[in-house]
């Protein structure tokens, strides 16, 4: 049985925060969206969230873009699970 949960406050919801904001940075394994006040989210969305050398890249890249102008960096996504591991 499937049914919308109701929103609840406070809960950011990455998709949206990319069709209204847009991304930072991507590349096939991870992204780096502004999440506005200060801070940057770096998002897995390989196949199961593996880490891979791509996703790897981006996790630099988040430091450094994140040392030049954000105040915090936080590592997060929407899939089912957080992560598979290292691919």
């Amino acid at each position: 049985m499937w049914r919308d949960l109701e929103e609840r406050p406070g809960l950011l919801r990455l998709d949206e925060i990319k069709r209204a904001r847009g991304v930072v940075k991507s590349n096939p394994g991870a992204s780096l969206v502004d999440l506005g006040d200060g801070v940057l989210c770096l998002e897995f969305h390989s196949k199961m969230n593996t880490l891979a050398e791509d996703a790897l890249a981006m996790v630099s890249e988040g430091l450094a873009e994140a040392e030049r102008g954000f105040a915090a960096l936080v590592i997060a996504n929407q899939g089912e699970h957080f992560s598979a591991g290292a691919d």
